[in-house]
């Protein structure tokens, strides 16, 4: 059963009748605000008008054509209330936005506080902005930048739970949040499947190695042991991923990467982000796994690494890729880029950057 959003509105600590919060948000917006303010009060405004049942949201463009796709409110609301019942949210507690309000991330945390009865709160989502916290709040959605600026801080302290999404976060970093008392939680999904359908949770008792599906979704392979997602409750009622897994059972599955970042070179199919994961714990650098098409080899694994080449010793790094990669994995080449290639909300664009080489 669908909740309507709850009323007194809860804004900043401060609760609104609906009348008086439309007319906060007509004056609100009249002001001279920067574009990420702005994009939060739009869409606030859009959600509260009960006419519109549909919403226009950006997909990322993490590895194509960025592309905007129609929501609705029903399933909006319904992923709201899942998350809200999996992680226990309750009507009063406080939530942070420091996400772009123009991504499927930052729209569902406004839906959610408004669904639930949270009491919302927002800051200009800067990848340090964790940095500048100054009270506690219950509950916050990241990226994993983001929470890479604060590991070695007390910040983290000041959530009960939080939840990281749109992009994988480190094995290293993941173990620098088991310092921490705030529960934290990875979590898989996309636009297309109206933000997360899967949360994973990280470090306290609930600690797994396994994603584990929301309420009303349930999961299997294609033949190519991609993820195909299950649920009356998403845009398209099968969603076929690009995401390889192994499967526990129908609603918990282990994520093994993605079959658009495997590098078939001389026939050793290589999972290019286990790679880089392993480059980044284990060297400190921030790389992409290409490839050069090659007449032996197929395609010629090329290692893209943010950074001037001045400053780092190719030779050096190429004596340590050896050391730490079986010999068939190591690439044939390395190139330097001052910055990877990203998307508007910070994923690696693995497309551009494959491009690039």
């Amino acid at each position: 059963m669908l909740s309507k959003e709850t009323y007194p509105i809860l804004w900043f600590g401060k609760a609104y009748s609906k009348t008086e919060f439309h007319t906060f948000l007509n004056e609100k917006v009249r002001r001279s605000l920067q574009d990420w303010e702005l994009e939060i009060l739009k869409f606030t405004k859009e959600w509260l008008d009960e006419k519109n049942e549909w919403f226009m949201v950006s997909t990322s463009g993490s590895t194509g054509k960025a592309k905007d796709i129609s929501i609705s409110r029903k399933q909006m609301i319904e992923s709201a209330l899942s998350t809200g019942e999996y992680l226990n949210l309750e009507k009063g507690q406080s939530a942070l936005l420091i996400l772009p309000a123009q991504f499927i991330a930052g729209k569902m945390m406004i839906v959610r506080a408004l669904v639930l009865g949270l009491d919302f709160y927002y800051l200009e989502p800067k990848l340090g902005i964790l940095k500048q916290l100054d009270r506690k709040y219950d509950f916050c959605a990241v990226i994993p930048l983001q929470i890479q600026k604060v590991l070695n801080t007390k910040q983290l302290e000041l959530f009960s739970e939080v939840i990281i999404g749109g992009a994988a976060i480190g094995n290293e970093d993941i173990t620098k949040l088991q310092g921490f008392d705030t529960r934290f939680y990875a979590t898989y999904g996309m636009t297309e499947t109206v933000t997360h359908i899967a949360i994973k949770p990280l470090n306290g008792t609930r600690i797994s190695p396994f994603y584990h599906c929301l309420p009303g979704i349930s999961i299997d392979r294609d033949d190519r042991e991609c993820l195909r997602i299950f649920s009356q409750r998403l845009p398209q009622k099968i969603t076929v991923t690009n995401d390889r897994v192994e499967m526990i059972n129908a609603s918990t599955f282990k994520l093994l990467g993605r079959v658009d970042a495997v590098i078939n070179s001389g026939g050793l199919k290589i999972q290019a982000e286990e790679i880089e994961e392993l480059i980044k714990e284990k060297l400190g650098l921030v790389s992409m796994l290409g490839y050069r098409e090659d007449k032996a080899l197929g395609q010629k694994m090329v290692l893209l690494v943010e950074g001037e080449e001045k400053e780092l010793d190719k030779l050096n790094i190429q004596a340590q890729l050896e050391d730490i990669l079986d010999k068939n994995k190591v690439p044939k080449e390395i190139l330097f880029v001052k910055e990877l290639f990203r998307t508007p909300n910070n994923k690696i664009n693995r497309a551009k950057n494959q491009e690039w080489i």
